[in-house]
Formats: C-alpha cells, sequence, structure tokens
C-alpha cells in the first residue's frame, strides 16, 4: 500500500507555468520529485543513498542534501586511483540517475601543519565526468570557506573585509567627524552596526 501511495505521488504528474493570468500548456513531469513537499527530502536521500553505500574503496563519503563531499588519506599513487576509482563509479551511477556538474567539483589536499611528513601528497589529477577536477588551497562549503590547512582564516577575513565596508557606508551618513559626537552616542551606532552587519551575515 506504501509502494502504491508513493507511486501515485510521483507518476503521471504535470506542470506548467503561470504569469498572472496566463498559463503555459501543461507539460509532463518525468523526473524529480514535487519541490516543497515533505517527502522530497526524503526521498532524494534514498535517491542518492548508493553514492554513499558503496564504500569498498576506502573512501569516506558525506553528502548534505544535493552536497556530496570524499575524502580519504592520500599516501601514494595507490590510495589516489582508489579515489579516483570512486570518482568513476559516481560517473557510472550518474548516467541513470542524475546530472552533475563537474565546473563545481573542487580538489584539495588537507596537509597537517604539524605531522608535515606523516602523509605525503601525491601529485595527482583527478576527474569526473570527463573532466579534471582543478585544485585549490581554498575552498568554499557550503557557505564557509577555509584553506588546505583547516584553517577558517579565509572565511574570518572575508567577513571583517565586508564588515568594514558596512562600516565606512555607516561613517557615510554622518556629516560631523568629531571623535566626541561618537563616543556619546557609541552605543546607538554599535547596535545598528550590528543590525547592518547581520543582514549580510544571513547572505553567506
Amino acid at each position: 500500500m506504501m509502494l502504491d501511495w508513493l507511486k501515485d505521488i510521483l507518476s503521471a504528474r504535470m506542470q506548467c507555468l503561470r504569469i498572472e493570468f496566463s498559463l503555459s500548456s501543461y507539460y509532463a513531469v518525468t523526473s524529480g520529485v514535487p519541490q516543497g513537499s515533505v517527502l522530497g527530502p526524503i526521498l532524494f536521500v534514498l535517491l542518492i543513498r548508493d553514492i554513499v553505500n558503496n564504500t569498498e574503496n576506502s573512501v569516506t563519503v558525506k553528502t548534505l542534501a544535493d552536497d556530496t563531499k570524499l575524502y580519504t588519506v592520500i599516501s601514494d599513487k595507490f590510495s589516489a586511483a582508489r579515489l579516483q576509482s570512486y570518482l568513476d563509479y559516481i560517473h557510472s551511477w550518474l548516467h541513470w540517475q542524475l546530472k552533475l556538474s563537474p565546473t563545481k567539483c573542487t580538489v584539495m589536499h588537507l596537509n597537517s601543519v604539524i605531522r608535515k611528513t606523516e602523509h605525503l601528497t601525491v601529485d595527482a589529477k583527478y576527474s569526473i565526468c570527463g573532466s579534471t577536477s582543478p585544485g585549490g588551497s581554498t575552498v568554499t562549503d557550503l557557505s564557509v570557506s577555509y584553506d588546505n590547512q583547516f584553517s577558517f582564516s579565509p572565511h574570518i577575513n572575508s567577513i571583517v573585509s565586508k564588515a568594514s565596508l558596512r562600516a565606512k557606508l555607516i561613517l557615510k551618513c554622518f556629516v560631523t567627524r568629531e571623535s566626541g559626537i561618537f563616543v556619546k552616542h557609541s552605543v546607538h551606532l554599535f547596535a545598528q552596526f550590528r543590525v547592518f552587519l547581520r543582514t549580510m551575515e544571513s547572505l553567506f
């Protein structure tokens, strides 16, 4: 009964586009799940579960919605080949399931500052869907930036820089530059700055 219910939800669905009082023609929805539905995220997790379950190559996989991360210890060319093998597996799985954007894929080698010689970084290139994934020393993941030392300095520097620009915009609202006036109203200015800054944080 449950399978019949799910089949009824996902089968024979149509969609159209509405602009004010005008409607487009209806077209069949041949893939995906209803956007905004309660079952949508659950069904998507079930769909991509095969990627997580295939861990025979000693590669750890973490997913959050449609964001997926693969990581493993790279100590020689064989471990690098195992990671590439897993990328090939994802590519073959995607052929009949989902589409992946290779331009959004990034490779990063995380190196320990304390144990620099424990694992040597192998100069290997990785590819998926026929495209070589670019490497970098900094990456932004789920709106948080960090570098190959696992330091969040890039993210902190970005926030500080944008906060500084916001502070300058607030300063331009004042005709005077007398320090005494700013000290007198420092509590109110700080409150305004916090409101201004938090609206920016919500964009990260």
